[in-house]
């Protein structure tokens, strides 16, 4: 992480302010993103990764109130990096997030996925959960 991208991050002083990249790395964060995030944080392995602590570790459905979506979110990201250069070896250690038959429970991964209309048919109206 670039200094000056930390120094931009130390000035928003009132606000949780944080970096990720495609891998769900936290790359940074200013104090009170460090706090918001307290519970990542005390977990030794670096770097700091939101999959490997939402699906890892058994404070994260406390930790995470929705954490069903968060599960969803983490997964579509992995999956698109994935996607993006599937010969990334960064990627690989999360390889236990993307296939849902290692532990991810079912509806996990699979709640946003549609099959795709026939060009006669509508789509149907967006689900709230």
């Amino acid at each position: 992480m670039r200094p000056n991208v930390q120094q931009i991050l130390d000035l928003l002083v009132t606000t949780p302010a944080f970096v990720f990249n495609a891998r769900a790395d936290l790359l940074a964060a200013n104090k009170l993103g460090e706090a918001f995030f307290s519970d990542l944080f005390a977990d030794t392995e670096r770097p700091v990764n939101t999959a490997r602590f939402a699906f890892l570790n058994p404070r994260a459905s406390e930790f995470f109130v929705d954490w069903h979506d968060v599960a969803n979110d983490v997964i579509g990201v992995l999956r698109a990096e994935a996607g993006r250069d599937p010969y990334d070896k960064r990627v690989r250690p999360h390889r236990w997030a993307l296939d849902p038959q290692r532990g991810v429970p079912r509806p996990v991964g699979c709640a946003r996925r549609q099959t795709a209309p026939h060009r006669d048919q509508a789509l149907p109206p967006p689900t709230r959960r």
